[in-house]
């Protein structure tokens, strides 16, 4: 069979150049990784590129190296889901003393609310439909998003693992422990893999980034991967967001913690070279060339076919979601799409026109502030494999990593049915196009959004009622403190039960007596957007007379009511006052 082209030629470097610089993205780190069913060897291809502004337009600098580190979000879930079917189908039944995953060996069809109880003296009540730790990894008896406990909405983590049981379980979950609440419905949530991590570490005895490290990452040799920020790296790790008027501000981004609630479902950190050996791993235990002792195609073919009971299209699977290239599936996670589900910017197909003959391929996004990337594995007996990792440091209006990965599974996919190449045409021109598109139509919909901001802050009227004080959440530790600066203005702070887990003080403008709206620009949190858990930013108030007792905001289709505690001052300002401000009225981030 004659040699085929790289991949990654000239031709599709300079349109995924294009895209880059259309969605002002500032660096992207692409891994490239192909295997013909002839042959023994995997193809593999990197590149890096990374803007420099250059008379007035961005220029970027290519290297072959995928060293950079990068925040990989929803990424963690993919890492996490891997780990744990390794744990159970292949450590916990290792014939040796002193094992250390004896607890994991047959709890697949063990309901999570069981194997907690087992181990802990402190009880969880039992979950909806009683699911399995298999069962959350694909999301099947999926538990409510709840991520505006975990994370501020700047982004900030707020809520510590430790906190899951007490705090969001008794939220979500106040039924007796071991009572069948079985009710059949899937939902994808990061607290899902919040649970998850929470078994494993009962399972482990340790935490959830030993099991990982210990499982993984070492067996692995991936150097650079960590669950939370690496405790080797002594600076902060910046990032890039786009605002609505198109402009780039370099910001300092959030760490999250190996001990955060958040961990298991997206607080990983890793490097394209790193994704690279990990996904080279799974294709090399598809052909049965055992990398980890044990995982063989037996144990990768439990994770290929594992899916959630779907109410719909889109099959959850641990490697991501199940699709074919010729649907509009692919990219179903991205920011793209949650912002325009029926527009077909964010949902054209890989290949159009297929009519379900494409190979199918595990797809997943994660998104940040500061972070957008995607993934694609497809193992295959018959054709080509291919893995591809898509990693950013920009966040903004467009999500860029999605566009190119659809870019790059288009290119593969004309490799592997040469006649399709007529038929398609001009169509990586066409995916240029729809990331124009996209970035034309977002930017019109946050500029809206920006203004409408401004208007609140502008005709914001004057209620004699007194704001300041910290309120409490009545089921969870989360809190909210409001101050007043000199100048008049009043501050919200997101926060968890410890005082050190703060998010940064946005501005709060009054819209009426009876309702307050907190103000941050879209570009400084990914989950302000369309139906995500701080996309509703509107506090009702109740209270007597001039002081507030209430404050009530609405999340989907429940209410989270924050009570009263009167603090004083003096501790308000000792927390406060040296947190660096979101202003809205200036377009860069603090």
């Amino acid at each position: 069979m004659p040699n085929e082209p790289s991949v990654l030629g000239p031709e599709l470097e300079s349109h995924i150049r294009e895209i880059l610089e259309t969605c002002r993205t500032h660096m992207a780190s692409i891994s490239i990784r192909t295997l013909r069913n002839d042959d023994i060897q995997t193809e593999h291809e990197m590149r890096t590129l990374v803007a420099s502004r250059q008379a007035g337009h961005e220029e970027y600098t290519v290297s072959t190296e995928g060293k950079e580190l990068f925040h990989i979000a929803s990424i963690t879930k993919i890492l996490v889901a891997v780990a744990v079917i390794i744990a159970v189908e292949v450590k916990a039944v290792e014939d040796r003393s002193d094992n250390p995953y004896d607890r994991f060996k047959d709890i697949q069809n063990v309901a999570v609310t069981k194997l907690y109880n087992q181990y802990n003296e402190a009880r969880i009540g039992g979950l909806r439909g009683n699911p399995t730790i298999y069962n959350l990894l694909v999301h099947s008896y999926g538990l409510p998003s709840t991520n505006q406990y975990m994370l501020g909405p700047a982004e900030t983590p707020i809520m510590l693992a430790e906190e899951v049981p007490k705090d969001l379980l008794r939220h979500i979950a106040p039924s007796k422990a071991n009572v069948d609440t079985y009710m059949p419905k899937t939902q994808y949530s990061n607290t899902n893999y919040s649970v998850v991590a929470m078994i494993i570490e009962t399972l482990w005895g340790g935490g959830l980034d030993t099991f990982m490290n210990e499982t993984l990452f070492r067996p692995l040799g991936m150097k650079s991967t960590s669950i939370g920020f690496p405790s080797n790296r002594n600076t902060e790790m910046s990032g890039w967001v786009v605002d609505s008027k198109g402009e780039s501000h370099e910001i300092i981004k959030p760490r999250h913690l190996a001990s955060g609630a958040e961990a298991g479902a997206l607080g990983a950190y890793s490097t394209a070279e790193d994704l690279d050996i990990f996904y080279k791993f799974l294709l090399d235990s598809f052909h049965q060339r055992e990398v980890i002792e044990g995982v063989d195609l037996e144990v990768i073919g439990i994770m290929t076919k594992m899916t959630m009971e779907s109410t719909n299209a889109i099959d959850f699977t641990p490697l991501g979601l199940y699709t074919t290239l010729d649907t509009s599936t692919v990219g179903a996670m991205s920011v793209n799409r949650r912002q325009f589900p029926d527009k077909h910017f964010s949902t054209y197909p890989v290949m159009p026109g297929s009519s379900g003959k494409e190979s199918g391929v595990f797809t997943m996004a994660g998104s940040a502030i500061g972070c957008y990337c995607a993934t694609a594995f497809c193992p295959s007996k018959t054709k080509e494999n291919f893995s591809v990792v898509v990693l950013t440091d920009t966040s903004g209006p467009v999500d860029s990593a999605d566009h190119i990965l659809r870019l790059i599974l288009q290119n593969i996919a004309q490799r592997r049915r040469p006649d399709s190449r007529s038929r398609l045409g001009k169509q990586p021109e066409i995916v240029g196009e729809m990331a124009k598109q996209a970035m034309a139509q977002s930017l019109k919909e946050w500029e809206k959004a920006r203004e409408a901001d401004a208007k609140y802050i502008g005709k914001a009227p004057r209620v004699d009622r007194n704001i300041v004080g910290v309120f409490k959440e009545k089921d969870v530790g989360q809190r909210l403190y409001i101050h007043k600066e000199d100048d008049g203005k009043t501050y919200m702070t997101v926060g968890g039960s410890t005082v050190s887990l703060i998010d940064k003080p946005c501005e709060l403008v009054w819209i009426d007596q009876n309702s307050l709206k907190m103000c941050i620009p879209q570009h400084l949190s990914i989950d302000t957007l369309v139906n995500c858990d701080w996309s509703n930013l509107v506090f009702n108030i109740k209270g007597q007379d001039h002081m507030v007792q209430e404050l009530t905001r609405k999340v989907g289709d429940r209410e989270d009511h924050f009570l009263s505690l009167n603090p004083s001052q003096t501790l308000l300002a000792s927390i406060l006052f040296v947190v660096p401000k979101i202003d809205f009225q200036t377009t860069a981030p603090p």
